[in-house]
């Protein structure tokens, strides 16, 4: 366990940082998938086995998508998580566009003051709605943004319709608390709590399921 005291998070310097984001171990293994079940009247999820455990490593590029804010976690000075975010005023909406963790560092609590750092800044910029996605295939993902307070709410399986994954690619969504309770910040003051919504990127295996891309 990483003592809380060695553990700090302050914003990104990209002349500084960018290597040491871009070597962040971002691999995760998993044997659940979410299947995407659709009638002529309902669609939904359901999470079952997958037919075989899946692996994939995320590749962090940080131009894409575009983003405005980020910061990453350090321990006795060595990089080990990052989190980048952007905030939509039209709809007050905050999306997490990175959020990564150094697969030695997880399940440290260090995922959640990065997590915590970004939902601050987006409140603080007036969002009332936080955004993730990622894959159908990342359960350990999506466990741990459950953890941090978000909830699943839906899909979308045509996002990458258009692009060389087509064949590969429904995307599903995740999404938010509807809370409106009053949270108490770490300094104690007492503040709106965000919506929180976490999406899905899902691809297609051959048995028709879905499967994707994002990671934490």
């Amino acid at each position: 366990m990483i003592r809380h005291e060695l553990v700090s998070v302050r914003p990104f310097v990209r002349t500084q940082d960018l290597a040491a984001i871009q070597g962040l171990e971002t691999s995760f293994s998993s044997d659940w998938v979410y299947e995407v079940i659709a009638d002529s009247d309902s669609i939904a999820l359901k999470l079952q086995r997958a037919p075989q455990s899946h692996q994939n490593r995320f590749q962090i590029d940080p131009n894409r998508p575009v983003w405005t804010r980020g910061w990453v976690a350090e321990v006795d000075g060595r990089v080990c998580g990052f989190v980048a975010t952007c905030f939509d005023a039209w709809n007050r909406r905050l999306t997490i566009w990175h959020f990564y963790v150094d697969s030695p560092y997880r399940r440290c609590g260090i995922g959640r003051r990065l997590m915590n750092c970004a939902l601050e800044d987006g409140w603080a910029q007036g969002a009332r709605t936080a955004w993730v996605e990622t894959s159908s295939r990342n359960h350990p993902a999506v466990l741990a943004y459950k953890r941090l307070g978000f909830k699943l709410c839906g899909f979308d399986t045509t996002l990458y319709n258009a692009t060389p994954n087509k064949a590969s690619s429904p995307c599903t969504l995740l999404a938010p608390s509807t809370r409106r309770r009053q949270a108490r910040n770490p300094g104690g003051s007492m503040r709106r709590a965000m919506s929180r919504c976490l999406a899905f990127i899902p691809m297609h295996d051959g048995l028709g399921n879905a499967n994707g891309r994002r990671s934490s």
